[in-house]
């Protein structure tokens, strides 16, 4: 039963793979491997109460499971409970707290709760592990400018891009800093590069076209107000 439960999950038939492994938990109700599979088998047809509830059982029995707190996490951050997420994650960075992903989560989900300080602690901690991690670099960026750290997010974008130089929204967030400081050229040719990669990005037109209106070239704006128009219509 618990065999032919894992090969319908394998063939991603979900709910076939419930019923049988629901059948295998009953015979063994204490089979981790199994309960964990049935919770990530809820998890995946969407039930995640009944997901949560198979999960904190498996951390009841077993608190060193590090991917029952990882999956936990995961399900507290969809429904936006940002605090019982972060609490998980520390559990799950307790067991591998070299694992760069925990502390970019973490980071996630101090950043929605605004509590920035926290937020950048965590991202640093990653980063120690993962130094060449371009997503982690991004998120830095986005803490410091919520810090009016303008310079030293400009600096965190700009390692992202040297890392991975097409990365569009790093490219964006670098044209955005640069525009707050006022370097005109260096947060057009920002733009424009955000454009050479993503060129149905319609917020790259728009920034471009600000930037041109207040230098006073307003035709030249005009053409890319009317792409970002045409952008936002479709």
């Amino acid at each position: 039963m618990c065999e032919r439960g894992l090969q319908a999950f394998k063939e991603i038939d979900y709910e076939t793979a419930e019923k049988l492994l629901g059948e295998c938990i009953r015979q063994n109700p204490r089979n981790i491997a199994m309960l964990y599979n049935l919770a990530v088998t809820k998890f995946k047809l969407g039930k995640n109460d009944e997901a949560t509830d198979l999960l904190q059982k498996i951390v009841e029995m077993d608190p060193y499971r590090k991917n029952a707190w990882w999956l936990l996490a995961v399900i507290y951050g969809q429904s936006d409970d940002n605090e019982r997420s972060i609490e998980a994650f520390k559990q799950a960075a307790k067991l591998d707290p070299q694992d760069a992903d925990i502390w970019y989560n973490i980071g996630i989900s101090y950043y929605k709760n605004e509590n920035y300080k926290e937020a950048l602690e965590s991202i640093e901690r990653g980063l120690t592990f993962t130094p060449d991690d371009a997503q982690l670099w991004f998120l830095k960026g986005l803490i410091l400018d919520k810090m009016n750290r303008t310079r030293d997010a400009l600096s965190s974008f700009e390692h992202a891009i040297k890392i991975n130089k097409d990365f569009a929204e790093a490219w964006f967030n670098r044209g955005a800093m640069l525009a707050k400081l006022g370097d005109i050229t260096g947060a057009i040719f920002a733009f424009d590069k955000v454009i050479e990669l993503d060129p149905h990005n319609p917020s790259a037109y728009e920034n471009i076209g600000i930037i041109l209106q207040e230098i006073g070239e307003i035709e030249k704006a005009q053409e890319y107000f009317e792409k970002y128009r045409e952008l936002i219509q479709k």
